[in-house]
């Protein structure tokens, strides 16, 4: 995950609580279902990326 300036054609784009991401056409079926948040803690800071929707993890 990185910060973007610009898409291209195989990007998506989606805003969610006045937050765009960009992601790649061809990870569409990846995307679906995750839950992107924000943790900040005596451990550290950084988005943490869960999938809720299907059993085991990736």
């Amino acid at each position: 995950m990185a910060p973007e300036e610009s898409t291209d054609e195989h990007d998506q784009t989606v805003e969610i609580d006045g937050i765009r991401f960009v992601y790649n056409s061809g990870l569409s079926p990846y995307m679906e279902g995750l839950n992107i948040n924000y943790k900040s803690s005596w451990l550290g800071k950084g988005f943490e990326i869960n999938r809720n929707d299907r059993s085991g993890n990736c």
